[in-house]
């Protein structure tokens, strides 16, 4: 018997044989060991693996922004791979992570891992977009340098 099972929002899982079990109150690092133990009634050697996944929205300048489950071992940056990377307006270097009203900016965002920001359940990961400058720089370098030279030659002229 293999199969995935979701805990719902009250912390009950419903697993065969052993019917609907109250998780709420079991440590993630312990609850494989007591969910082996209902299940070696039902099964010889039962075996298990528990991981924890949190609903989060990933918006702003991604190619495909939406709502993602993401694994606490990941990092912020694979949470923005999920939703297909960065856009080439986005801006890289910083990211927001939105709870309720509250916004944190964190820069370097690469390293840092969904534990380590205390990602939860409802928390939006926002790539900001890049501001006008940055986005227009080539336009704005070859504006100047035209400028320059026309002043270069206003000047030459006698």
């Amino acid at each position: 018997m293999s199969d995935e099972f979701t805990v719902d929002q009250e912390g009950r899982v419903v697993l065969p044989k052993v019917g609907t079990v109250d998780v709420s109150g079991i440590q993630v690092p312990t609850a494989a060991d007591s969910l082996r133990t209902l299940l070696s009634t039902y099964l010889r050697n039962p075996s298990m693996e528990v991981t924890v996944l949190r609903r989060v929205g990933v918006h702003g300048e991604v190619r495909n922004p939406g709502l993602y489950w993401v694994d606490l071992t990941m990092s912020l940056r694979d949470a923005v791979a999920l939703a297909g990377g960065v856009t080439e307006e986005g801006s890289p270097g910083h990211l927001l992570i939105v709870r309720g009203d509250q916004a944190t900016e964190l820069a370097g965002y690469e390293r840092w891992a969904l534990l380590d920001v205390g990602i939860a359940s409802g928390d939006q990961v926002v790539v900001p977009r890049r501001s006008w400058t940055s986005l227009n720089m080539p336009f704005i370098v070859s504006t100047l340098i035209s400028m320059l030279s026309i002043g270069a030659i206003l000047i030459a002229r006698p």
